[in-house]
């Protein structure tokens, strides 16, 4: 990633082929200081990364990982991030499938609009009453991604 990547004060791993970044933080949390993630990044295998990464970019505008010194990376808005592991057996998504991911949207009837313009096949769409909206899509490798719109908070 040369000179410019990672930026000062995010550790840098390679886990299962994958360049992970984690920006770490200092946390009081059970009585004394511990380290603490604040924001999940990384990556994953494909048959043709860089035809899922221009879907990504192109669709859902997330930005690729910077190879420029130029280069943005993706910066999450705030809000909230979900994380929750799931038991082996769920049939929430495929038996086969080890993760799904989910992305937080604005306006979940604007993505799948953008998303069925460009041909791009949705299905689950359901809302849950103090949750939000949500509506899955399939990747071209057969990966679920969930698009999340969350509720507005309560009063």
């Amino acid at each position: 990633m040369g000179r410019f990547w990672p930026p000062l004060g995010w550790r840098v791993s390679r886990f299962s082929h994958c360049l992970c970044h984690v920006k770490i933080a200092r946390s009081e949390a059970g009585g004394g200081d511990i380290e603490k993630v604040l924001g999940v990044v990384g990556g994953f295998r494909s048959q043709d990364p860089a035809a899922l990464g221009q879907l990504y970019l192109m669709h859902l505008r997330i930005n690729l990982v910077p190879t420029e010194p130029d280069s943005v990376p993706w910066i999450a808005e705030d809000g909230v991030t979900v994380f929750a592991p799931f038991e082996a057996g769920i049939d929430y998504f495929e038996a086969y499938r080890v993760f799904m991911l989910n992305f937080r949207v604005a306006d979940l009837d604007a993505m799948l609009a953008q998303l069925r313009a460009a041909e791009i096949a949705v299905s689950h769409e359901t809302a849950i009453e103090r949750l939000g909206q949500f509506a899955r899509i399939h990747l071209p490798e057969g990966n679920p991604v969930e698009l999340w719109e969350p509720a507005a908070p309560p009063g």
